[in-house]
């Protein structure tokens, strides 16, 4: 982080940075769930991001009745 004088300025930033950071871990942790479902093949990982991208919002999954079922069973801790 460069230098900030502004207290306040040099608290947002680090706070920003902080929440940065959780993302990408986030992203990360997702990214393991994908290629381990794949059994660490990138391509199908690739693939099989894809098409969950595609069943939740192309496919209007989180506005249909699919989403109870997605909910439900994330609840239930596939």
């Amino acid at each position: 982080m460069k230098h900030v004088s502004d207290p306040v300025a040099a608290e947002i930033i680090t706070e920003l940075e902080a929440a940065h950071e959780c993302e990408l871990k986030k992203l990360s942790d997702h990214a393991f769930m994908f290629l381990n479902a794949v059994d660490g093949d990138p391509a199908d990982a690739e693939a099989l991001l894809d098409s969950f991208i595609d069943l939740l919002f192309e496919g209007g999954v989180l506005s249909t009745w699919r989403y109870r079922i997605l909910l439900a069973a994330i609840r239930e801790g596939l």
